[in-house]
């Protein structure tokens, strides 16, 4: 194990934040998520724009410390330079969400606000910790995350928190959720990809141990809450030598499902003087020398710049989870799109389809292609059960994207909507004036280069078999060769 690790600009990173202050209140959010068209929970929050925490996989560090309008010194308590962490010389400082503005949008007072009315006014599950801690250092030294819980108990919005900070043992956030717990408007996603605190410490500095973060889970199921195990990202080498006992010991503590995903890079990254150091770290505990290589060598061409080891690679590991899963209990999701078709539930955050307790907290979208190959995979094979040798089982963009049971107005929303979509960018201003997201959506499905598409998405998942009268692409579902062999050892693929 390299001696290097955990990396020196992650240390010095985390060291250096714990009292570190907000300068002000511009940080915009709630927003739109990028993965829109294959998201069950698009409506994404965060409080703070950096995270305290130093973990070597994390995918927004990369992306926002590499920009030259974010942080690029590290200053001690008296406000001197100790460090620089990116060749950059421009500074961007902390910056919180204005719980003020915030609760004029949940109110129903920002009537006029895009999304007010494609989100809150359906009272849309809200999923906070897209791209920062919400119990990270910076909110023990800022708070602005306890306003803004304030603000969600007050209005009883239903809200999914991601989370492996330690703010939230704090007393003051202990009694609240305590006091709030009756409502059953919150949920939790706890994140632990490995149960070894030792190698934990390695790839997230800063964080507390694996150990503390299973007392999370059962605190907050003692509680009445509705939690998932976040294990992401799946490290290969890593969390899989401890996965049955994450799986175990999460189900012990209460944790009612699992989300997972398989640790993925952006090429650009490796090419960035923040995130290469640190993309090396994970590669030297995954026990591999060149990590790029590694991954480009074994992830499909076809999806562009994004680095996911190909389906082979992935297969074993996800038979031994959703083995596990049915053993000890938990409902198995998994956000990954070479399996996709395997999630129990069609939120694959790992909400429930069914919560009697607070039915707004299954109040997110099923027009999705998360839902699309669940459901193609469910139908293929109990036609194959009933007889059927070669079932065409096909879905076309209107059988997916509609005005269904749930909210589905983000997507339908005019010109303003279509700003919080990052590919929006690139549009002529003509087409940025009349489009709609679901524009977007619909020219990636029909685009068989697109990376976004579900052809290249799914990576064969799902083949186009030819066009409806609209012109749009109609999918069909192509088992791929380890479901026959699943269904040979006994796992029904069928329900």
């Amino acid at each position: 194990m390299s001696s290097k690790i955990p990396s020196k600009d992650i240390l010095m990173w985390t060291r250096y934040n714990w009292g570190l202050k907000c300068t002000g209140t511009g940080y915009l959010a709630p927003r739109l998520n990028s993965q829109v068209a294959d998201c069950a929970c698009p409506f994404v929050f965060d409080s703070y724009n950096f995270c305290s925490m130093g973990c070597s996989y994390c995918f927004a560090s990369p992306a926002k410390l590499s920009n030259p309008a974010y942080t690029t010194y590290i200053r001690d308590k008296d406000g001197k330079a100790i460090g620089k962490i990116s060749k950059y010389e421009t500074e961007s400082p902390l910056r919180g969400v204005n719980p003020r503005a915030f609760e004029r949008l949940i109110s129903g007072r920002a009537k006029d606000d895009d999304l007010y009315k494609a989100f809150v006014k359906d009272r849309f599950v809200m999923h906070w910790g897209s791209l920062t801690d919400p119990f990270c250092h910076f909110e023990r030294a800022n708070k602005v995350g306890l306003e803004v819980l304030k603000v969600i108990a007050k209005y009883k919005y239903p809200t999914l928190i991601g989370f492996k900070g330690p703010t939230i043992f704090d007393k003051e956030y202990v009694d609240f959720f305590k006091k709030q717990a009756k409502h059953h408007n919150f949920a939790f996603q706890v994140s632990i990809v490995t149960a070894d605190d030792r190698r934990a410490a390695w790839l997230e500095v800063g964080v507390p141990p694996p150990s503390k973060r299973f007392r999370a889970i059962k605190m907050l199921s003692d509680m009445g809450y509705y939690v998932i195990l976040r294990m992401r990202p799946y490290v290969i080498g890593v969390t899989d030598d401890t996965a049955d006992e994450i799986l175990e010991r999460a189900a012990e503590a209460g944790a009612k499902a699992v989300t997972t995903e398989f640790v993925c890079f952006d090429t650009r990254h490796f090419n960035t003087p923040i995130a290469r150091p640190r993309l090396t770290r994970v590669g030297e505990v995954m026990g591999i020398s060149n990590i790029e290589e590694y991954f480009k060598k074994l992830s499909p061409g076809k999806r562009g710049s994004y680095l996911r080891l190909n389906w082979k690679v992935k297969e074993p590991f996800v038979k031994r989870m959703y083995k596990k899963c049915l053993e000890v209990g938990l409902v198995f999701n998994i956000s990954d799109p070479d399996f996709k078709d395997l999630n129990m539930r069609t939120c694959c955050c790992g909400l429930p389809d069914d919560y009697p307790e607070n039915p707004e907290m299954t109040n997110w979208s099923s027009q999705q292609q998360t839902r699309m190959v669940i459901e193609m995979r469910k139908e293929y094979w109990r036609r194959r059960k009933a007889g059927e040798k070669n079932p065409l089982v096909t879905r076309r963009f209107r059988e997916i994207y509609c005005k269904g049971d749930r909210p589905t107005d983000y997507l339908y929303a005019g010109k303003d909507m279509l700003g919080y979509h990052i590919k929006s960018l690139n549009l002529p201003r003509g087409l940025r004036q009349s489009n709609k997201i679901i524009d977007i959506i619909e020219e990636e499905w029909n685009n068989l280069r697109s990376p976004a598409s579900p052809y290249r998405y799914f990576f064969g998942k799902v083949l186009p078999v030819g066009t409806d009268r609209t012109g749009d692409v109609i999918y069909a579902y192509k088992p791929l060769p380890y479901e026959k062999e699943w269904i040979d050892e006994g796992i029904d693929l069928s329900k």
